[in-house]
This record gives structure tokens, sequence and C-alpha cells, in this order.
């Protein structure tokens, strides 16, 4: 038997383990000791599930050394609707693009000092040129920022139905970018692409059932679970979630 998933260490990682676990219920028989180890191999190994059917939805993209730039203080530009769109409702999908906007803003307020946002709106209304480069660089100019966060909303359809009957499921696609202050370049590109399935189709429910909370998403609620996945890989936030946690262990 051989496992797919979007991360390539993870399979590795994956396949592994189910080796081990084959071993483990050879010697089970044998040896009733070997119990405790199969059970142990096999949560594991849906752990291991749960991780790739939720990585599969996310791609993403950065320079190399990017560790070593600097990314504390940020502009955010609202989020636009691409040209190229896929929808059921473009009206809809506008006012998508806005609540995207706003749950990356809430992702990001407490781990980055962000420019306030109306602050940021009115210098883009004072640019002609809405190009991504020049855009990020006007922002630098101005505020002294490290870097730029933009993106759009690609694909936005209405879930039809109700949270335990749907007849059209939540599908959404957003990418987001972080530019350079200085120069416009791009320094990382994050995308979420998906469309709820059912349990039988997405072990990546898994947990959620478990628990008595899968359901049929709303668009935005999809949206809102790709926001956090996608920025919990953005540059350095995992490291000032970590000195959080140690700072308010630390007073307490």
């Amino acid at each position: 038997m051989v496992f797919y998933c979007h991360d390539m260490h993870l399979l590795i990682h994956f396949n592994k383990i189910f080796s081990e676990v084959k071993t483990m219920i050879y010697d089970s028989f044998s040896n009733p000791c070997s119990l405790q180890r199969l059970r142990t191999g096999i949560l594991t190994m849906l752990l291991c599930t749960l991780c790739a059917c939720q990585s599969k939805h996310i791609s993403i993209k950065q320079v190399d050394n990017l560790e070593e730039v600097p990314i504390n203080r940020i502009a955010l530009v609202p989020f636009i609707i691409d040209p190229m769109i896929t929808t059921d409702s473009p009206e809809k999908a506008q006012r998508g693009a806005e609540t995207l906007t706003r749950l990356v803003e809430r992702e990001l307020a407490p781990y980055y000092s962000l420019i306030p946002q109306d602050e940021v709106n009115a210098l883009l209304d004072s640019i002609p040129s809405s190009e991504a480069t020049q855009r990020a660089t006007t922002l630098g100019k101005r505020f002294a920022i490290d870097a730029v966060v933009m993106g759009s909303l690609t694909r936005y359809f209405i879930r039809e139905g109700s949270r335990y009957a749907a007849t059209t499921p939540a599908s959404v696609a957003f990418e987001v970018y972080l530019l350079k202050s200085t120069n416009g370049e791009l320094l990382w590109s994050g995308r979420f692409d998906k469309t709820q399935k059912p349990l039988s189709e997405d072990l990546g429910n898994l947990s959620a059932f478990i628990r008595g909370e899968w359901r049929w998403l709303t668009t935005d609620e999809l949206m809102e679970q790709g926001v956090i996945q996608v920025l919990d890989v953005f540059p350095g936030m995992r490291q000032k979630k970590r000195q959080r946690k140690s700072t308010t262990i630390g007073s307490s």
C-alpha cells in the first residue's frame, strides 16, 4: 500500500510508520505486550493522515533566506476580486473579499505591528496605479514598514442547503502575498483552495466528527479555516506565537 500527500517529508514519515505498524500487528499475535505499541502506532498513523488531508489544500512559496528578512511592521492592502474569479454571485464575492481582509487582519494583528487600515486605505486612494510593486513601495516610503500584505479571492461559491444537508458545498480559493516594502519583491505567498467534501471523502473532517462538530460550513466559515491555516505558516508567525505563549506563562 502506498500513501500520497502534499508534503513529501510527511509522506516518507507516514509510510515508515505504516511499515512499523504492520510489524507490530504480526508481533501482537505472539506477544501481548506489543498491543500497546500497536495502539500507539495506529493513533500516530491516523494523526499523520489528518495532517496530510489538511496540507493538501494549502501551497506555500517563499524566497531563500527569508528568515533573514525582518518582518514586524506591516501594511495590509484590502484583498481584491481576481479578474478571472469563478463564483455564483459576484455581489457576494465582493463581500467575501471584504471578509477575507478582516480575517487576515484579525490573525496578523496580535503578532505584528499593523498600520491602521483607514490610513492605508486613504493613501491607496491617492495612488493612481493599482500595480502591486508601486503600491508596496509607496506604502513603504510613507509608513516606514518592513513589508506589505495583499492578495486576491479567486473562487467563491455559496453553500446551498443547511449545515446538515447541503445540496451544494461551500468552495473557496484565495491567495496571500507578502511583498518587500523597499522594492516590491515577492517574499512569500500562500494559497488556499478547498471545496468541502463529505466525511467519507475527506478524512481531514474526522477530528471534528469525533468531537460532534462536523457540519457543512458556510463559505465564510470555510474561508476562515483557510486563513487560519495559511497564516499559521506566515513568516515569523510560529516564532511569535511561541514567544507570546512563553511570556504569558512567565507572567502568570
